[in-house]
Formats: structure tokens, sequence, C-alpha cells
């Protein structure tokens, strides 16, 4: 099921969008399942954020009171880094301020349904891809499956591999190595940044030369002879996702 958040705090435009979603899923994806949910109140959105996983895919409006939509975009990639998020609105004199938060595009609310069409078909697809590529784990006789999109930095302690997700403060622990997790799952965004550690650089918020910020605030440490390849690697991975 792919689930998709609509954010606008005029009722009226929100009707509209969720009609015109509506028909447009059913058009394109018609044997594929939605769950939307629609927020007039972008601190409303904000604050499920904390509580659960919202949705795969956010359509916000920009001019919004008290959080626009650019700080909410910020606050949604923050807690999950997989989101698709695109803007419909009525003031595309600020479309450039889109790429801050790798928005997917910008849909102009006057003569838009074209375009909206086009993103919200991307955007599926997107999330289809995403959530159909999952990783089996496995140890002491129980296996678990987690999407990797999950998967924030995987390293080693005491020996063991711990594989730490975006939600929940307990990792998970995997009886196979280091470098044969990270070929198994062969994914550009995951980056050895020591011996024992490599990182999802989509939860990489500051790569400097001795450590790595992810967007959870915690700090892991790179090791002086992968460092200059880890920062090449986390740059050359977002040039090619904003």
């Amino acid at each position: 099921m792919i689930r998709i958040a609509l954010c606008d705090d005029n009722d009226i435009e929100l009707s509209r969008l969720r009609l015109k979603v509506d028909e447009l899923l059913e058009e394109s994806f018609p044997d594929e399942a939605f769950m939307i949910q629609e927020y007039t109140a972008s601190v409303e959105l904000e604050a499920e954020l904390y509580n659960k996983e919202v949705a795969d895919v956010f359509i916000l409006d920009v001019e919004m009171p008290e959080l626009n939509g650019f700080q909410l975009a910020k606050k949604i990639q923050d807690r999950n880094a997989a989101a698709v998020i695109f803007f419909f609105t009525a003031h595309m004199e600020m479309a450039n301020r889109g790429y801050l938060v790798k928005a997917l595009r910008y849909i102009n609310k006057l003569n838009g349904d074209r375009e909206l069409k086009n993103a919200l078909i991307t955007a599926v697809k997107t999330s289809i891809a995403t959530h159909n590529r999952y990783i089996q784990i496995s140890y002491d006789r129980v296996i678990r499956r987690i999407p990797i999109s999950h998967i924030m930095y995987v390293t080693i302690e005491n020996k063991k591999l711990m594989i730490y997700l975006r939600y929940g403060a307990d990792p998970v622990r995997d009886g196979r190595g280091i470098k044969e997790l990270i070929e198994e799952l062969n994914d550009d965004r995951f980056i050895m940044i020591n011996r024992g550690t490599f990182v999802n650089a989509d939860y990489v918020e500051l790569c400097e030369p001795k450590r790595v910020l992810l967007t959870s605030g915690k700090e892991l440490d790179i090791s002086r002879r992968m460092a200059q390849n880890a920062k090449n690697s986390i740059s050359k991975y977002w040039s090619r996702h904003l």
C-alpha cells in the first residue's frame, strides 16, 4: 500500500486536490492500493511525523501559517529520507528554492493538471520501487525482513554486526560480516566511512574530514584512510539525487 499525505491550509483547495488525486490514481494505478490522508494545518502533519511513519508521498502547499511548505518538507526528510515530496502551489516564483529540500517538482495550482498527473505517476512509481527493495536479516534462528531505505547505518560493536534503523532505539543484529552485507545491499547510497561502519547517504546531513553527522543527530567517525573516498562518494550520490 502506498500512503499519500496532502497538506493545504485552504479547505477548498485541499478538497479539489483530493478529488484530482483520487481520479488520477484510479486512472493510472487501478490495481494498486492507496491510503490518502488530508491535513489542513502543517503543524498537525509535523506532530504526526514524530509518532509514526506518515506517508511515502507528500503533496504540500508552500504558503502555510506557523510552518511553511519548505520547513515542513525539511522535517519530513529528517524523519524519512526516502519520502517523495512535491509542492502544489500558486507561488511558482518560489520554485527555485525546491532544491533545498530535494522536492520532486513544483505544480502550478492554476493550470497544473497535466503536471500533477506526471508528478504523481513519477512519485508513485518511485515509492513502489523503494517498497520492493528489502533485505532479510537473520541471527539466533530469527529472521526479519526490513526495507533497505530504513537502514541509517551499520557498524560493528563488540565484534557483532549491528544495523541501526531510522525508527526504534534498538539496533538489529545480523550474522553476516560487514563487507558481505554491503555487497549484498549493492546500492550506492551505502558508503564505508571506516573499517567497521557504513552509512546510508540519504541520512547524512554533514560530512567533515573526521566525522559524519546523521539527520538523527548521531555522529560517526571517518577514518583518515577512507575520508577522501567517503566524501567523494557522498557528494556524488547527493548530486544525483538533488
